[in-house]
């Protein structure tokens, strides 16, 4: 439901140019979410984005950023 930046307009654009660049890219469609998903609740309000984001994101931090 992204009406900011539709995902053919921005995120799949910036996905490939990353690939082409060689960063490593993990593209997740959040279906249905609006453009500032993550402000949709805290995590432990069960904001269902922030629940399945919060853990990819921390794995993926964690195993490339070393963080």
């Amino acid at each position: 439901r992204d009406d900011i930046s539709p995902p053919e307009d921005h995120s799949l654009k910036l996905a490939d140019a990353l690939k082409v660049a060689g960063a490593l890219v993990r593209l997740v469609p959040l279906e249905g979410a609006p453009h500032f998903w993550y402000m949709e609740g805290e995590v432990d309000e069960g904001n269902p984005y922030n629940v399945l984001m919060g853990k990819r994101l921390l794995t993926f931090l964690r195993s490339t950023a070393k963080w």
